[in-house]
C-alpha cells in the first residue's frame, strides 16, 4: 500500500502540481484521546506510514502533514488536528493541497463527504486547488498487499469469532439496561449502542472500551 499512495500522489504532482507551491495532508479516522492512554498503536502507525510515503517521494517535512478527521460527538476529546480546523488555522496557503485520506481504502461517505465535500469547499473559499488520489477500491495493489498479508500468516492457529454472542435479538433488556438508558443523556452514549442496549441488553452486548470506562466513572462518582 505504500507503492500505491507513493504512486498516485507522485502522479498528482507531476501532472497537476508541477513547479508550483503544495502541501501533502495525510487524514485519518480520528479517534478518542482515551487510545493513548491505553497505547493504541494506530496513531503511530498513521504517522509511521505517512513518513514512508513521504520519505519514498522525497518529500520535505514541509511539504507534509498529519491531520485526522471523520470525528464523532460522543461526549470525549478526540485526537488532533482536526483537518478542517488545520486549514482554518494556517495563515499561508500553498496554491495546491493533496488529500490523502491514508485510512480508508475505498470511496465511502467519510472520503466522498468529509474530504470531497468538506475538504474541498475550504479550499474554495482560501482560492487553494483541491487534489485527492483515488482510493484502492478494487485496485491489484490493494489485492495483492491483502494477499501477501495472508500468506503471512495462513500456517497460524485460527481463531474464530462468536458472533451469535452478541446478536440475539430475541434477549429483552435488564432492569440495569433501562436505568442507563435513562441516563444516556448524561453519559453521552453514541446513537449506535443506546440502541443496541435498548435492542439487547446492556448484559448482552459488548460495549466499547470507552463506553465501559465512562459507565465504571459514573457508577464510582454515584458511590
Amino acid at each position: 500500500m505504500l507503492r500505491f499512495w507513493e504512486e498516485e500522489i507522485r502522479k498528482i504532482l507531476q501532472t497537476q502540481v508541477k513547479d508550483e507551491s503544495f502541501k501533502v495532508i495525510f487524514s485519518a479516522h480520528s479517534v478518542p484521546v482515551l487510545a493513548l492512554d491505553f497505547e493504541d498503536p494506530y496513531i503511530d502507525q498513521i504517522i509511521e506510514n505517512s513518513q514512508l510515503i513521504a520519505h519514498r517521494l522525497g518529500l520535505a517535512p514541509s511539504d507534509y502533514t498529519n491531520t485526522w478527521q471523520s470525528e464523532s460527538d460522543i461526549g470525549l476529546p478526540w485526537i488532533k488536528p482536526d483537518v478542517l480546523e488545520y486549514l482554518r488555522d494556517q495563515t499561508n496557503h500553498p496554491q495546491h493541497y493533496i488529500f490523502v485520506p491514508i485510512s480508508f481504502i475505498s470511496e465511502h461517505i467519510e472520503v466522498l463527504f468529509d474530504n470531497d465535500v468538506e475538504c474541498q469547499e475550504l479550499c474554495q473559499e482560501l482560492g487553494v486547488v483541491y487534489h485527492r488520489p483515488p482510493m484502492p477500491n478494487t485496485d491489484s495493489r490493494l489485492i495483492d498487499a491483502l494477499l501477501a498479508t495472508i500468506r503471512q500468516h495462513e500456517t497460524e492457529e485460527l481463531r474464530y469469532m462468536h458472533p451469535e454472542e452478541t446478536t440475539f435479538d430475541e434477549l429483552a433488556p435488564s432492569e440495569e439496561s433501562n436505568q442507563i438508558l435513562s441516563e444516556t443523556e448524561e453519559l453521552q452514549m453514541p446513537e449506535f449502542v443506546k440502541k443496541l442496549i435498548e435492542k439487547k441488553g446492556r448484559e448482552n452486548v459488548k460495549m466499547p472500551y470507552f463506553i465501559k470506562k465512562m459507565l465504571e466513572k459514573r457508577a464510582r462518582e454515584t458511590k
